[in-house]
């Protein structure tokens, strides 16, 4: 399968957390990013929602309250 645009994309298994996809791309502007990032993730046939822009750190953080 070829990528509608160059993205880094992994897998990650965060203890306390579970499975994550993580997509990294490259945009001049943010709005342009998140529809690179949702163009992969529909190629990939994964849902968008939730869709998080925060840190595992800071997901671990909210989770302890």
């Amino acid at each position: 399968l070829q990528n509608p645009c160059p993205a880094n994309i992994c897998l990650d298994n965060v203890v306390g957390l579970g499975w994550f996809v993580e997509v990294e791309v490259l945009a001049q502007e943010a709005v342009v990013g998140r529809e690179q990032i949702e163009k992969v993730l529909l190629h990939l046939g994964l849902d968008q929602e939730p869709f998080l822009q925060t840190s595992y750190l800071g997901l671990l953080t909210n989770s302890e309250d």
